[in-house]
């Protein structure tokens, strides 16, 4: 796991080193609660509040039974007493790529209203549900053909600088948003998908989608949070990593990916008071430039413990994405929750009345999340 990464990377081991991690935090994020005990363990109450999914369910894989995308709700209610059941309570759905545009057919229609029956049938088990959205990202596919074929990135990111595209953009968000507006709190994703990559938008971009969908969410429910989710804030910008990963692609990338986020903490005092923060700490470009950084010692972290004290001192909360952290998870669960590590797998917070986190695991296509919050 600690060995340093080179830009020849074998896809099929990655994934499943990035999965075993996840799971590992899973474990840490899903703790058995108090009614669980064995003959040599205490029962213990999870140092995380909030334990949670998000569902990739834009792919179409055969056999279908294993595509979220085409489970009835009988299907969809039963993984979700199975998640219910393992201690989670949250799950968060997406408007996947190819589903970015207002419905025009009767699958889209379906996915949104098996969604608003599944909003209501976890709030009936005293389950979150939270929702996703996007910026630039529009749909290319035809009207009349049904979305799902998420690998074929059947759609594009429109540059708001130009006339008409942040209208067009923000308005698909916020029909999601509207649709949505019983959640108990929406994200807004930096990029992958959505962001700019013309060299001219950056951050400022990003916020002016934030700050307009944060004023429509306190219009249509005004008790719902809006967290800014910096995951690849790097593409507002003209992208480098992939021009040569192995000569300062990946650390160009990962740099960004700080800077990006640090403006964003930056802008918190000024945007409105329904927006918090979500950080991806996952530490995926880190472990990628060990190379360019001399050794993984001389690399630096992110976020630090002086990140997280930005955020609260401006009274935010902050949603922290473990999923993909590939070194150093335990700093980073560290820095991101204000607890200190007491052992390789536990964690121990300051007083559960000054510390809330929520950690997100997947299930089929999907990812784990996280957040913390300090009165």
């Amino acid at each position: 796991m600690n060995q340093p990464l080179t830009g020849n990377i074998d896809r099929r081991k990655f994934l499943g080193t990035a999965g075993a991690t996840a799971t590992c935090l899973a474990v840490l994020g899903t703790a058995r609660g108090e009614d669980a005990t064995t003959p040599t363990q205490p029962a213990r109450q999870s140092p995380f509040v909030t334990r949670g999914v998000y569902f990739h369910d834009g792919f179409t894989v055969e056999p279908r039974s294993h595509a979220p995308l085409y489970w009835d709700r009988e299907t969809w209610q039963r993984e979700i007493r199975w998640l219910d059941a393992c201690g989670i309570n949250a799950i968060e759905f997406a408007t996947m790529l190819e589903f970015s545009r207002l419905p025009s057919t009767e699958l889209e229609r379906r996915k949104i209203s098996d969604r608003l029956h599944l909003r209501d049938y976890a709030h009936s088990l005293g389950i979150q549900f939270a929702y996703q959205l996007s910026n630039t990202a529009v749909s290319t596919v035809p009207a009349a053909d049904e979305p799902g074929h998420q690998l074929q990135d059947r759609a594009v990111m429109l540059c708001p600088r130009q006339p008409g595209n942040f209208e067009k953009t923000l308005g698909i968000q916020k029909f999601f948003l509207d649709t949505y507006r019983g959640a108990d709190f929406f994200e807004v994703m930096a990029a992958d998908w959505g962001g700019c990559t013309c060299g001219q938008c950056g951050v400022p971009e990003y916020l002016r989608y934030i700050s307009a969908l944060a004023e429509r969410l306190a219009e249509v429910h005004p008790g719902a949070r809006l967290h800014a989710n910096t995951w690849s804030i790097s593409l507002w910008g003209k992208p480098t990593w992939g021009s040569n990963p192995d000569n300062g692609g990946w650390q160009d990338m990962f740099e960004k990916e700080i800077t990006g986020s640090r403006a964003v903490i930056a802008a918190l005092p000024s945007l409105p008071a329904n927006v918090h923060l979500a950080l991806p700490c996952h530490h995926l470009y880190r472990a990628l430039t060990f190379k360019v950084y001399g050794g993984k010692t001389n690399t630096p972290s992110f976020p630090t413990p002086e990140d997280v004290q930005r955020v609260h001192r401006a009274g935010r909360e902050i949603l922290t994405w473990p999923h993909f952290v590939m070194d150093d998870w335990e700093t980073c669960i560290c820095h991101c929750c204000s607890f200190q590590i007491r052992s390789s797998m536990g964690v121990s917070c300051k007083t559960r009345s000054a510390t809330r986190h929520q950690s997100f695991r997947t299930s089929p296509g999907c990812s784990h999340i996280g957040t913390t919050s300090e009165s």
